[in-house]
């Protein structure tokens, strides 16, 4: 083999090897602006899926008003000043709120130490209830105590709306009956007196409601009943 022919055949044998170097190259070049280009995209996605905080509700108007799928969510709750206007011991509370009113699931083992009229900070989370939210697994920080808020006067058919649940509320009818209600709970050594509680159910016209109250002085007292 002649010179010109080794050289032409060197030539023939390096030319693949330089080829599939560019095209090589070119490939890795492909996939890194490929990447590059999809980057960005791949971020929008995961921060689109990610889990975003639940804001925290800081009004009992805000908590009580979720639907129940929003509510089954527990959505934080941080009331900072709210009136404990009726209790259950050991069962759950009413508390209220400037702006309105909202119950609480107790848990059982909760001290039995608060009562009608404190003045308390409540946070806790939703939880879906029988009309509308609730509050559940609640933290109790008393601050004081004070009068009730002021209970307005509602009539029997605005009562059965439900836009009253959970608030005070003051209404007139004939008393038919009155009857003591067992304690939900015996206080413990450490805990206040649980406050005597009463069935009674009131007439108004052909309606009629029944109510657990805990301010009636004698719950035996058949002369109040018409």
């Amino acid at each position: 083999m002649d010179a010109a022919s080794h050289v032409t055949e060197r030539r023939l044998q390096g030319e693949p090897r330089a080829g599939v170097a560019l095209r090589g190259a070119a490939g890795v070049c492909l996939r890194v602006w490929c990447a590059t280009l999809l980057l960005p995209a791949i971020s929008t996605l995961l921060a689109q899926s990610a889990p975003h905080p639940l804001p925290v509700l800081r009004t009992a108007r805000q908590a009580h008003l979720l639907s129940h799928s929003e509510a089954a969510r527990h959505y934080p709750i941080q009331l900072a000043r709210a009136h404990i206007t009726y209790i259950i011991p050991t069962i759950g509370a009413f508390v209220q709120d400037a702006t309105d009113g909202i119950y609480v699931n107790l848990p059982p083992t909760m001290p039995n130490r608060f009562r009608s009229g404190d003045v308390v900070s409540v946070s806790g989370v939703s939880a879906p209830g029988d009309l509308l939210a609730v509050i559940d697994q609640p933290q109790f920080r008393l601050l004081g105590h004070a009068p009730l808020p002021p209970a307005p006067r509602v009539t029997f058919d605005r009562l059965t709306t439900g836009a009253y649940d959970s608030r005070l509320v003051t209404i007139e009818g004939i008393l038919q009956s009155l009857t003591p209600v067992p304690e939900a709970a015996p206080p413990g050594p450490s805990d206040a007196a649980a406050l005597p509680q009463c069935s009674i159910t009131l007439a108004s016209g052909q309606d009629r409601v029944d109510i657990t109250a805990s301010s009636v002085e004698d719950c035996a007292r058949s002369d109040l009943v018409d």
